[in-house]
């Protein structure tokens, strides 16, 4: 039998790269950009079905449900990938 060897390949990214790879591997691989456009579709017509049966509160709240949460959901992202890079960033890259 013969022995196994282990390699090993040190690599770096720029940041652009690291972002670019991050954005596609969260949102288009594993398909999380359907719940972001979904959710803001159904709340919006639950706001909608609101208005027409006479709730113009509830046509609000659902309205502002459908463009915050998505928003606060892409922030926390944002914030919490630029806080990975500045964690790991090296002068040689990520």
């Amino acid at each position: 039998m013969g022995q196994s060897r282990i390699y090993q390949f040190d690599t770096y990214v720029d940041v652009k790269t690291f972002r670019d790879f991050a954005f596609f591997n969260s949102f288009l691989l594993h398909g999380r950009w359907i719940s972001l456009m979904l959710f803001p579709l159904v709340m919006s017509g639950l706001g909608v079905l609101n208005l027409v049966t006479g709730s113009p509160f509830l046509f609000r709240l659902f309205l502002v449900l459908a463009l915050v949460t998505p928003g606060l959901y892409i922030l926390s992202y944002r914030i919490s990938l630029r806080n990975q890079i500045k964690k790991i960033n090296s002068p040689k890259g990520i």
